[in-house]
């Protein structure tokens, strides 16, 4: 019953070594023990199709100044403070989360290590589905891949129905 899992029961299953893999950023350390912490690693999403270009998820926090603030100028001086390499580095640094950019220093964890080395060799990146589209599409297409992932046969039902939606909200 995998599609019924939040992220932090199936990152439990992996800590319990129920699981094997899960598509999902370093937070998830925080479903293991200290001591296990050394089974993690990063692994680059799988080629699927041959030939096609690699992509990569990768969610990136980010700290924006509001249109109508009334300290613009002190918001813009924090902004320019807090993107400098070292503290943005020693921020995401808690979280065990991917700098967003290529000069921040090396994490003192292996496993970011890893997928900045590794982002350095995709094509592009995205965000996380459902954060980067129309909140309907994005409970429509999360429904369509767990019902792909319990009953991939209806895969055609699936990608028609999911091509009705996206007609009806981006025309």
């Amino acid at each position: 019953s995998h599609s019924s899992f939040g992220w932090e029961q199936a990152g439990a299953a992996l800590a319990q070594k129920k699981a094997a893999m899960m598509d999902l950023g370093g937070f998830v350390r925080s479903a293991f023990p200290e001591a296990d912490l050394p089974q993690l690693a990063y692994a680059p999403f799988p080629e699927i199709v041959p030939g096609v270009a690699r992509y990569e998820d990768f969610s990136v926090n980010s700290i924006h100044v509001p249109a109508n603030a009334k300290n613009k100028q002190g918001a813009r001086d924090f902004v320019a403070y807090f993107y400098k390499p070292e503290n943005l580095g020693a921020f995401l640094a808690a979280e065990g989360a991917i700098p967003p950019r290529n000069d921040c220093p090396p994490s003192k964890d292996p496993l970011v290590n890893a997928a900045v080395e590794e982002l350095k060799k995709v094509v592009g990146t995205s965000q996380y589905y459902d954060r980067d589209t129309d909140p309907d599409m994005a409970q429509e297409g999360m429904a369509g891949l767990q019902e792909f992932m319990v009953k991939p046969e209806r895969r055609e039902q699936i990608l028609k129905r999911l091509e009705k939606t996206r007609k009806r909200i981006f025309g």
